[in-house]
């Protein structure tokens, strides 16, 4: 009897092992994969519905999709899907109250993901509002709607069809007309529960952000006033210029190296520099400016700064004469200066600038006038630098959703 009753429990425990066993294998089998056919079918059954008209039996399978997941349209469709659907069902209501609280950054679910890759939904919900966008907007002047709905309604739909355009000139017409009906949508109706839908997803206007940068290699003439004159003949030259924006201020870092020849001889160094001999004036400076006037195509900006200049021979003189290697013509100086840009890019390429990247290369015009402070105190020394650098350069502003 012992016998037995051991046989018997053993039994029973191995019976409910196995069919809980196979209750678990059960829901592995069934888990998700039901889900998805239930999914995709819908989808499949939806779209023909609406293709066949029979807009009734459509939202019935629109609705019970969406209770099945209670409500979350991210289990059943992309957002975009989803609009396309109730313009197509005729449900403004709905997608009025749908937009006023739509996240367009919510991913969709995997099911949805993958069914969209067979059952055609998306091209179909989105061809039928590119090609019944006159029915469509009649249905939505017709419909049971308030101005700022019925404006809004009207407005979205158009954003969607322009975008449709592959035409890149096109586009930017459609750009500047969907623009220009978003300000208007939002001058009419301020404080609008879609007003920041309007300016996140369909006014598209781009301006030109705070920070931008330019590099430039120019060419430079220095001019000699007071003594300075009567010491070094006009001299020529390269300047490297790294120019820093935001908003109107400007910071630039520069160097440059410019050659002239002496005028008369000039002693120094218990020697002669000789008469003809060749000088290299090398420059490292540092300004603040400030722009009074940027465009597109035009910039002027006053700018003040401090720098460090000297002189040296060149090398053949140096070789001849080892006292010349180490003049010591050293000096701290501060500089005033005006320039003017002419940005090249969107000069001539002004329809497209709005749109495209502020990248631009410029041409600058840039007069600084410089008071040298010598470490060397010689009458030859005093005086003033006159500085014209043309350059060309590398650059521009970012640009930034004008939201």
């Amino acid at each position: 009897m012992k016998k037995v009753m051991i046989s018997f429990m053993l039994l029973s425990l191995f019976s409910g092992l196995s069919a809980q066993e196979n209750d678990i294998k059960a829901q592995i089998l069934s888990y998700k994969d039901s889900d998805y056919n239930f999914i995709n079918k819908g989808r499949r059954l939806l779209i023909d519905n609406l293709q066949a008209s029979r807009i009734e039996e459509a939202i019935n399978v629109k609705n019970a999709l969406l209770n099945e997941f209670d409500g979350n349209v991210s289990e059943v469709f992309y957002n975009i899907e989803y609009i396309h659907l109730l313009y197509w069902t005729g449900e403004f209501g709905e997608l009025l109250n749908y937009l006023r609280q739509v996240d367009f950054e919510q991913s969709v679910s995997n099911n949805v993901r993958f069914s969209s890759q067979t059952d055609n939904f998306s091209k179909a919900v989105y061809a039928h509002t590119i090609e019944n966008k006159d029915i469509l907007e009649i249905d939505i002047k017709n419909g049971e709607l308030d101005d700022m709905e019925r404006d809004f309604l009207l407005l979205l739909l158009n954003e969607i069809v322009s975008s449709s355009s592959q035409n890149d000139q096109g586009n930017l017409s459609h750009i500047d007309k969907i623009n220009e009906q978003a300000d208007q949508f939002l001058a009419n109706h301020p404080g609008s529960p879609y007003e920041k839908l309007v300016r996140e997803q369909i006014r598209f206007v781009v301006k030109d952000s705070h920070w931008g940068s330019y590099m430039d290699f120019g060419l430079a003439t220095v001019l000699y006033q007071g003594d300075l004159s009567r010491q070094f003949n006009p001299g020529v030259g390269v300047d490297l210029l790294f120019e820093y924006r935001h908003r109107q201020l400007m910071g630039m870092f520069g160097a440059g190296v410019l050659s002239s020849t002496l005028r008369q001889d000039f002693q120094i160094k218990n020697t002669t520099w000789k008469k003809g001999s060749g000088a290299t004036l090398g420059s490292v400076y540092l300004n603040a400016g400030f722009l009074v006037f940027e465009n597109h195509k035009w910039s002027i900006y006053p700018y003040a700064g401090v720098g460090f200049t000297g002189y040296e021979a060149v090398e053949n003189d140096t070789k001849e004469d080892e006292n010349l290697k180490k003049l010591g013509l050293n000096s701290f100086f501060t500089q005033l200066g005006v320039g003017i840009d002419l940005k090249i890019k969107s000069f001539f390429i002004d329809n497209l600038s709005p749109y495209r990247s502020s990248t631009d290369s410029r041409i600058s015009l840039r007069y600084s006038y410089r008071k040298p402070h010598f470490e060397r105190k010689d009458p030859l020394l005093s005086g003033s630098q006159h500085l014209i650098t043309l350059s060309w350069g590398l650059g521009g502003r970012g640009k930034e959703r004008d939201l």
